[in-house]
């Protein structure tokens, strides 16, 4: 039995002869932050795309939960727990912002077709209930006055909140957050941070990649450090920071 929440081992993933993660390793503790972080190209979001089961290794093995979930499709990995956003936030525009919450239920509905065709009471009442947790989800990232606003009229910042609480409409056990702050200023990212703590405080683990800096060493209680697919440095904020292969890959040898 492992310590870990999640573990991924000896990961390689190659696209036409490309190693764009090489033997890569991490452990994921339960209820930490953990970051990921590289330059443009180290192999964060293959990574990501591996673990959600978007991608196939070549190589390697993800343990989660005590489980091995490498080959699993996408959609029985969400069940398991694992939740995820995208760097471009990936929402449906034409649904309302509760109605895309909703839909984040999906992996946990037991409704069936003959529910939906004769609208039965189960069905009824599960519809019911999701919009409770949609709503209670809205007002937990501070998004409850955009309920019945359309995604489509929403700025850029909204919609990674959206996104977020979509994602947490799952229940995971673990959310992934694919560059989060990305476009968005100062005061956003501060209002951010702030709901990644009150994430993590329910109990939830979190993984994340971001680019800015400040949120990272603010915020991770760990970071791995990715370059061209290999992971080049593990440790807490503070040893990253001082780490030489780390500048060397973020601001070139000379520097």
């Amino acid at each position: 039995m492992s310590n870990f929440l999640m573990y991924a081992k000896d990961i390689i993933v190659e696209f036409g002869g490309l190693k764009a993660l090489n033997n890569f390793d991490i452990n994921i503790e339960e209820k930490e932050i953990k970051g990921l972080i590289g330059p443009n190209g180290a192999g964060k979001t293959t990574f990501i795309n591996v673990l959600t089961g978007v991608y196939k290794s070549t190589k390697g093995e993800i343990v989660f939960d005590n489980e091995r979930i490498d080959g699993f499709m996408p959609h029985m990995i969400a069940g398991k727990g694992i939740a995820r956003t995208f760097q471009n936030p990936f929402l449906l525009p034409d649904l309302t912002a509760i109605g895309n919450v909703v839909i984040g239920r999906h992996c946990k509905t037991k409704t069936n077709l003959f529910d939906a065709i004769f609208h039965t009471e189960r069905m009824k009442c599960e519809e019911k209930d999701n919009i409770q947790i949609a709503e209670k989800l809205l007002m937990f990232v501070g998004l409850i006055d955009k309920r019945n606003m359309l995604v489509k009229n929403m700025p850029p910042g909204t919609k990674r909140l959206l996104e977020i609480a979509r994602a947490l409409a799952l229940d995971p056990k673990i959310l992934l957050l694919d560059e989060p702050c990305a476009g968005m200023n100062p005061e956003e990212n501060n209002e951010l941070i702030e709901l990644m703590e009150k994430i993590n405080k329910l109990g939830i683990t979190i993984l994340l990649i971001e680019h800015n800096m400040q949120v990272i060493m603010n915020i991770c209680d760990s970071i791995t450090v990715l370059n061209f697919g290999n992971k080049i440095a593990e440790g807490k904020p503070s040893e990253i920071q001082n780490n030489d292969k780390v500048v060397e890959a973020y601001l070139g040898k000379e520097r």
